[in-house]
């Protein structure tokens, strides 16, 4: 029975082994770190509802983790992405241009 337990405790060393690996590549790579503070700002909502104790844990797990959150840090990434190409090629005036002449059509 202990060699069994020995086993399995070897095992699951060796699967935390392999998920820290991934983290620090993780951590190496600066696409995941916008990636993760776009998704910070996208869930904070969600998260200030389970710090104020309205929802449990698992309804935040579930809401943050949902596809249509995921889509949300999708676009608001590639909108940041084209403001700031545009920005840098045509400067900032023309981009307070084209906001004004976009928010008046909506």
């Amino acid at each position: 029975m202990i060699r069994m337990i020995d086993d399995c405790l070897i095992a699951y060393m060796g699967a935390l082994e392999d998920k820290e690996q991934v983290i620090i590549s993780q951590l190496k790579n600066p696409t995941v770190w916008l990636r993760e503070g776009i998704r910070f700002f996208v869930v904070f909502p969600i998260s200030f509802i389970y710090w104020s104790g309205l929802i449990k844990y698992h309804t935040y797990n579930r809401l943050a983790d949902n596809f249509f959150v995921k889509i949300i840090t999708m676009l608001v990434a590639l909108i940041g992405l084209i403001s700031s190409i545009i920005t840098i090629i045509l400067g900032y005036e023309p981009l307070i241009g084209m906001y004004t002449k976009i928010k008046s059509v909506f």
